[in-house]
């Protein structure tokens, strides 16, 4: 069963354990910004590891124990050991040549891309992801669309 944090110690912990040490620094700092985002949601953001054949560190919206069963339902993004960074999307994908897809939408950004575009680029991916999760559960933010900017 998969162990969800929202402390920073324990996440970072996660981070080191999986991320490649070329990425720790970015993937750090995702995880401190969304982490941060605690402080102003009635929910909890919790960061935990998977243990499959490619590890890899996740985020989940937990309002109440829904980051603690065994399998997590509530995931919104995930970090890769090479800092492959995806998500959920619901914008136009078009606008984001970077992003390569699959059939549930997802996005992914492939290590090259995530590690040269720029950490606000990066986040608004992320807060559309966790915009999507939140709509998906029917859950409140403080955040909203018009808190992103996806234009290229």
């Amino acid at each position: 069963m998969a162990y969800a944090t929202d402390k920073m110690e324990d996440a970072e912990k996660i981070i080191r354990n999986i991320v490649d040490n070329r990425y720790i620094g970015r993937a750090l700092e995702i995880c401190r910004w969304l982490l941060s985002l605690n402080e102003q949601e009635s929910h909890k953001i919790k960061c935990y590891q998977t243990f499959g054949k490619r590890p890899d560190v996740r985020f989940c919206i937990d309002s109440g124990f829904d980051c603690e069963k065994e399998r997590i339902m509530t995931g919104f993004v995930v970090i890769e050991s090479n800092f492959e960074v995806g998500g959920l999307y619901s914008s136009n994908p078009k606008l984001f040549p970077y992003f390569k897809f699959d059939n549930l939408r997802r996005w992914r950004i492939n290590s090259g891309d995530a590690s040269e575009l720029t950490i606000e680029k990066v986040r608004e991916h992320i807060l559309e992801s966790y915009l999507v999760k939140i709509n998906d559960l029917n859950l409140s933010s403080v955040f909203n669309r018009s808190q992103t900017n996806f234009t290229m």
